[in-house]
Order: C-alpha cells, then sequence, then structure tokens
C-alpha cells in the first residue's frame, strides 16, 4: 500500500483523535482512573503504589498498598512516560493514546492490504477504523483499548507472518506481542491460544516454535513476576482466584474478600450458576452485534470471514474470539457482561475492519452479475455508504456517551467535576491526611489527592467493619451506593456514629452527603 496514502489515514485518524479529545478530559470511569492515577504515581517516583484501596479482594494491609493487583501496569507506565516528558496532567497521560488511535487506521490499512492486496478495500477499512463507533471514547481515555488492539492484532497478523515466511525468530517476537497483551490486561495472555493454534497450523518446527513463543513472552513478563515477588510474595496477587467465586457483579467489592470462596459459590446451586452464565453469554453476543459490528457491518463481516476462511490471519482470529467468548460468559460471566467482553474484542476490530469491505466485494461482484451494476462506479458508491453509515452511527453514540446535552460541559466530565467540587468541601471541613470511603477511590484520589478506600459491598455493619479497620474519618455517600445502603442514603442521620456534616448535589441534581465518623458505635 503506498507510504502517501497511509499518512493520509495518520492525518485522518489524528484529526479525528484530537476533535474527540477536546469533549475527553478527564478519564471518565474508574479503569481509566485507576491507570492514570497509577501512571502518576510512577511519574512522580512513588513506584508501583495505590493511596487508595478500590477492592478488597488480596485483603490489603494498608491504604497506601502494591498497584495492580487486579490491573495490570502497561498502560500505566505509557502514561507515566508521558507525564514524565510533558508534566503530571490528564492531558499529557492521554497524549499517546491519541497517537495510538490515530495509528490505528494505518495498522487496519495495512492488515487489509495484506490480506486480499486491493488498496481500495484497504482504504476503506482504514476509514472504518477511524469512526469505531462504541469504542471511540475509551479509545482516547487512560484505558487500554486502543494499545490491546494494536497488540492483539499485531499477534494475529505477525503470527500469519511466521506461518507463511516460516522464519522461526519471528515467534520470539509474536511471544513478546502476547507478553505486552498480558501487560496490558490479565485475559491478554488468552492471545496465547491464537499464537499457539498459529503453530499448529505452521507445520513443521511446532515444538521449537512454541518454545520460542514462550521465550519472548517470558522476556517481557518475568520482570513483572520479579516484581510481584519482591512485593507480594508470590508472582500472582494472592486475591486474584477469589473474583472467580463471586456470584454476582456487586461482589467484586465485597469485604472481607476472602468470603468469596468455592464452597460457597456452589451453595448457589447449579441451576442459577449455568444460568448465570446463559445470561452472559447472550449479553456477550448482543454487544458482539452491536459494539464490535455496529450490526450492519456483520453481514459483509461474515461474507468477508468466508471469503478468506482458509487464510492463517481469519482463522486464528476466529479462534481468539470463540476463545474470549467462552472465558467470558462462563469463566468470568460477571466481569465479562459488564464489560470485559468488550474490552478483549478490541484485540479484533482491525481485522473485522479489514475483512468488512471484503464481504462488501463480494456483495458487489452478486450484483455485477445479476444487476449489471458497474463495478467501479458500485464499489466507489458503497465502500463510501459503508464508511458514511459507521460515521452516522458513530458520532450519535460520541454525543450521547461523552458529550450529553452541553457541547460546553461534557457529560463525560462530570464525575470528574463533581470530585473536585467534593474535594473543595472536604478541603474547608477535614485536614488533608483525613482519609475517605467513596464510591470510585481512584477517581477521588485523581480529583482531590485524598487517599480513599471503596466503600464496600454490604450495610451499614459492613461499612463500619471497614471504616474501623481502615481507621477511615469520612463517608462520602452518593446516589451510587450499595442497595445495602439504601436507607442510610435516604436518611443520612440514621446510624449514630456518622454525623452528617455537608452536602453537596451531583450533576444530575442527587445530593452526596459527607458524613463524618464519630467513633459511636451504636446505630439505630
Amino acid at each position: 500500500m503506498h507510504v502517501k496514502k497511509l499518512l493520509i489515514l495518520f492525518l485522518l485518524g489524528l484529526a479525528a483523535a484530537l476533535l474527540g479529545s477536546v469533549f475527553v478530559a478527564s478519564p471518565g470511569y474508574m479503569d481509566a482512573d485507576y491507570y492514570f492515577a497509577v501512571g502518576g504515581q510512577l511519574a512522580e517516583h512513588a513506584g508501583f503504589n495505590e493511596p487508595f484501596i478500590w477492592n478488597y479482594l488480596s485483603d490489603p494491609l494498608n491504604i497506601t498498598h502494591p498497584s495492580n493487583q487486579y490491573w495490570m501496569p502497561l498502560t500505566s507506565i505509557i502514561s507515566a512516560g508521558s507525564m514524565s516528558l510533558l508534566g503530571t496532567s490528564f492531558r499529557a497521560a492521554q497524549a499517546p493514546f491519541l497517537l495510538l488511535t490515530a495509528f490505528l487506521p494505518v495498522l487496519t490499512g495495512g492488515i487489509a492490504f495484506w490480506l486480499h492486496g486491493s488498496e481500495r478495500l484497504a482504504i476503506v477499512s482504514g476509514l472504518l477504523a477511524i469512526f469505531p463507533g462504541f469504542f471511540l471514547p475509551y479509545f482516547l481515555t487512560t484505558d487500554m483499548f486502543v494499545l490491546f488492539a494494536i497488540l492483539g492484532t499485531g499477534v494475529f497478523w505477525l503470527s500469519s507472518l511466521a506461518v507463511k515466511s516460516q522464519k522461526p525468530r519471528y515467534w520470539i517476537l509474536v511471544g513478546v506481542l502476547v507478553g505486552l497483551g498480558y501487560l496490558s490486561r490479565a485475559d491478554g495472555i488468552l492471545l496465547l491460544v491464537p499464537a499457539s493454534a498459529a503453530i499448529l497450523f505452521g507445520g513443521k518446527g511446532r515444538v521449537s516454535n512454541f518454545f520460542r513463543l514462550l521465550i519472548g513472552m517470558g522476556a517481557v513478563m518475568m520482570p513483572w513476576w520479579i516484581r510481584n515477588l519482591i512485593a507480594l510474595g508470590t508472582i500472582t496477587p494472592p486475591g486474584s482466584v477469589r473474583a472467580l467465586w463471586i456470584t454476582s457483579y456487586n461482589e467484586l467489592f465485597a469485604y472481607p474478600g476472602r468470603t468469596l470462596t468455592i464452597e460457597r459459590w456452589v451453595d448457589v446451586g447449579i441451576v442459577d450458576l449455568i444460568g448465570i452464565r446463559l445470561e452472559a453469554a447472550s449479553t456477550n453476543i448482543k454487544r458482539l452485534i452491536a459494539e464490535n459490528g455496529l450490526v450492519f457491518l456483520w453481514p459483509f463481516i461474515l461474507l468477508g470471514g468466508y471469503r478468506y476462511r482458509s487464510n492463517i490471519l481469519v482463522r486464528i482470529s476466529a479462534i481468539y474470539l470463540l476463545t474470549i467468548f467462552i472465558a467470558m460468559s462462563i469463566v468470568f460471566p460477571f466481569a465479562g457482561a459488564y464489560g470485559g467482553f468488550f474490552h478483549s474484542s478490541s484485540a479484533l476490530m482491525p481485522v473485522l475492519w479489514a475483512l468488512a469491505p471484503v464481504g462488501l466485494g463480494v456483495v458487489v461482484k452478486w450484483g455485477i452479475a445479476k444487476r449489471n451494476w458497474e463495478i467501479a462506479r458500485a464499489s466507489r458508491m458503497f465502500g463510501a455508504a459503508m464508511v458514511l453509515m459507521a460515521a452516522a452511527i458513530t458520532i450519535p453514540v460520541f454525543i450521547t456517551r461523552v458529550i450529553g446535552r452541553d457541547f460546553l460541559s461534557p457529560s463525560w466530565n462530570n464525575a470528574y467535576e463533581t470530585y473536585e467540587q467534593v474535594g473543595l468541601k472536604m478541603d474547608s471541613i477535614a485536614t488533608m491526611d483525613e482519609p475517605v470511603a467513596v464510591n470510585n477511590p481512584p477517581g477521588f484520589y485523581v480529583a482531590t489527592g485524598r487517599r480513599a478506600i471503596v466503600i464496600p459491598n454490604g450495610d451499614a455493619d459492613t461499612l463500619k467493619e471497614v471504616v474501623t479497620r481502615y481507621d477511615i474519618r469520612w463517608v462520602i455517600l452518593d446516589s451510587n451506593r450499595p442497595e445495602g445502603l439504601a436507607h442510610l442514603y435516604e436518611n443520612p442521620q440514621l446510624v449514630l456514629w456518622l454525623e452528617l456534616a455537608a452536602e453537596e448535589s451531583d450533576a444530575s441534581g442527587n445530593p452526596i452527603w459527607f458524613l463524618r465518623v464519630n467513633g459511636n458505635s451504636d446505630h439505630e
């Protein structure tokens, strides 16, 4: 594919990323808050530590404790690098992700051209990557979406090149990409499945090639494992297995984490456990259709996939899709249905965008044969229509999810701005060294600089256990509270060991209660 056209794709992608970033002026949600906060710690030479607790799976001893015991470090490392150069701010942390988003159309166009050799179809594929539908706002913030899209696609493509070229050294590079995928998100280790499948499809030298793959992975992952051994005493975080035994999404915030056991999980009953997984599978299928294919692209993606069904890239991409669908429906049904599948599927997007114009080409050929369409005119017209439809979905979705009703005050930034207001109120009634229990501790820390823990899933008694253990002085209770605290939210003077000290409102006008812990253990 001509370099000039790849450059044009990059510039168009960069323009779209910069325009979208105008409205994405803060991380936006807890995952992105977390990566940004840890990146800031690294940029300020505070190491892999987090001054907040957002779950209790690993039973942290103190509020400030070793970081990345659930989410992986690569996204924070990248944002820390840019903040070290440009200063500790969200815009500085955001910069590399905007560049990666601009590169995505180039990668997509390159893969498409490698797949079928048509520059015209490759350009359409690259343009689809500029209008990625539901993914766009998540590409533009401090989350792993665009990073994982590039790393996952790199695994598929480089594995295909390794099989085609029969150059064994390529498998070391594939291993490096799999390792980086793992460091960007824990289930990135599932990229090992399509890479291994490619080795099996590749014929001779399977054992030695798999060994090379493991060498590449180990070279990248070993430093992180050593850090875990030093900081945690184990390669994997001690509470990571507990996430397997949650029976509802909110149990991710259960206290204490040791209550999440296999015995308790089994007691739920086989019928309910199967029902949960069937519901997750149904949700993931719906998300796949709507979010990954924008509904209208799927017939073309399937036609394109069938057209190149013997191509190694297409085959191992399909294997990866099946792998994450099983993992996020059966092994992690709650995390999967609540966004884990959406996260993991980002690795597939360039391949899906590469296949859609191929399927469109199949339809055009049918029209030529059956309707006497003129090939050049029909290809241009339908290719443009495909891109315009993607844009027609992407732009309204972005406006709805990011901008809202006011272009001057995008709803994406409401949570951050609300916590800023809360922080200003806290400055007038509390000292900086008084820790707080809140709904989103990483977001609260990013906005206020205050140490915080998450309000646990449970009732007032559970909250009191946590408050006592971590010597918490304040509880900030907003509308997004556990069901067990509904009565306390409705009547903030319900328990005697909490004193209502102040009040604010969120962007929707709902009250936010500032409750001072007064040490009285009696409550009604």
